[in-house]
């Protein structure tokens, strides 16, 4: 029932061992620092992977894999925790790219490198499972569209000095003035 492997385990094994999470920015995080929009680059290339994912039939069967049965009883230790460290990674270095938009203000202020990392990757998540069942009824998810959504929520769209960490904190001490009760 399973070719050559002996049981479900070290199909599942085999099968975790060659995945390349679709989600992760992996060694193209080197390529970010010169580019000069990084949230517009990274939109670009989760596309893309997402993309090429769900148009190789054993990415796409790898993923559906981790993604509806992760830490089922059945699978060996060590490829739950691949699975694991490969999500972690991802979302790691989509981190590394979020802190990078901070330090060049294209991430909005009030939103924490971290937190949009996380964000971003559960997103992805749901944009890959709804895809899946949308494909059983020969419907399709516009990737791109859903996470140019996303990023339009997180982008900092003000331009230039006039949105600066600086200015917000003059604009709340401002704020908190007007607010204040008079004696």
């Amino acid at each position: 029932m399973y070719g050559h492997f002996s049981g479900k385990p070290l199909l599942v094994a085999a099968i975790i061992d060659g995945l390349r999470w679709p989600l992760d920015v992996g060694e193209d995080l080197a390529d970010y620092p010169s580019h000069p929009r990084p949230l517009r680059q990274l939109h670009v290339q989760l596309s893309a992977q997402m993309a090429r994912c769900q148009q190789t039939p054993p990415q796409w069967q790898a993923v559906m894999l981790v993604l509806r049965e992760s830490g089922y009883a059945a699978w060996p230790k060590a490829s739950s925790d691949h699975a694991l460290h490969l999500q972690e990674n991802a979302v790691a270095r989509l981190g590394d790219v979020m802190r990078l938009a901070r330090q060049r203000h294209q991430l909005r202020l009030d939103i924490e490198p971290d937190a949009a990392a996380r964000c971003l990757h559960a997103v992805g998540i749901g944009i890959l499972l709804g895809h899946a069942g949308k494909r059983v009824r020969g419907m399709r998810i516009d990737i791109p569209q859903c996470l140019r959504l996303f990023f339009e929520g997180i982008e900092n769209t003000a331009e230039g000095p006039s949105d600066t960490p600086e200015r917000h904190s003059r604009l709340a001490l401002d704020g908190a003035r007007h607010r204040a009760p008079r004696a």
